[in-house]
């Protein structure tokens, strides 16, 4: 992945908008750009883990439309983003701070974003990566309504034989069981639900008997697949 061209030399703390602040990152626009850094201490062995692993996923799975565009990582020179991943910038932030302009949007565009998540899913699943935390949040919305599946780093690599490797390792002490592509699809289908079909009028729902199966399915049918959600809402519309 090239690293966009910012002057990382000449690149100051005063160059940096804070964005959001959380228990393991920070991150940060970088002034003047459409780039935010994500930096992640590394004063603990485990949470240099955490930001080299989600850098791998990233490589892993390249370019995609649904998925949140990285750009590379700062160089080790740039001592202000410590070697922070960088990715594209949407100011709206994720979808589950933006439910109620989500739910102010036609049903068709928000049949889109119902497609955008399961594709998203489909495709890191065709890679074998689970991503572990597939929830509303877990979506950025871009400024013209879609939305990119984000935040790598509780996800885990499967091998084909049963075996995955994460940034814990061979196991998720701090989570649970251990994430699966079944559970993702499981989220998808809290996600799909929080687009807002619910919400919508009997005669809209009536028209939609295929999304109230598909819902259905994610929550119920061992099996029932990513890349088979995305194909049953476009079979669907």
């Amino acid at each position: 992945m090239d690293t966009p061209s910012v002057n990382f030399a000449a690149l100051r703390k005063t160059d940096l908008e804070r964005v959001h602040l959380g228990g393991s990152s920070k991150i940060f626009r970088i002034r003047n750009t459409n780039i935010v850094a994500k930096i992640s201490p590394t004063t603990f062995p485990s949470q240099y883990r955490w930001r080299e692993w989600e850098k791998e996923m990233y490589d892993r799975i390249g370019t995609h439309p649904h998925i949140l565009r990285y750009l590379g990582q700062s160089p080790p020179s740039c001592r202000p983003l410590n070697r922070a991943l960088l990715f594209e910038y949407h100011p709206k932030g994720n979808a589950a701070s933006c439910i109620d302009e989500i739910l102010s949007l036609p049903p068709r565009q928000r049949r889109r974003q119902q497609y955008q998540a399961a594709s998203a899913l489909a495709y890191i699943h065709s890679l074998d990566i689970v991503h572990g935390d597939v929830a509303l949040n877990s979506f950025l919305l871009r400024e013209n309504g879609d939305i990119v599946l984000c935040g790598f780093s509780r996800s885990c690599l499967f091998d084909g034989r049963g075996n995955f490797s994460s940034a814990c390792g061979p196991s998720f002490p701090a989570f649970g069981d251990v994430p699966s592509k079944q559970g993702d699809v499981r989220g998808l289908g809290i996600v799909l639900r929080q687009l807002g079909y619910e919400e919508l009028p009997s005669e809209v729902l009536d028209a939609l008997d295929m999304d109230l199966r598909v819902l259905q399915e994610c929550w119920d049918e061992y099996g029932y697949t990513a890349a088979k959600v995305a194909k049953d809402l476009v079979s669907s519309s």
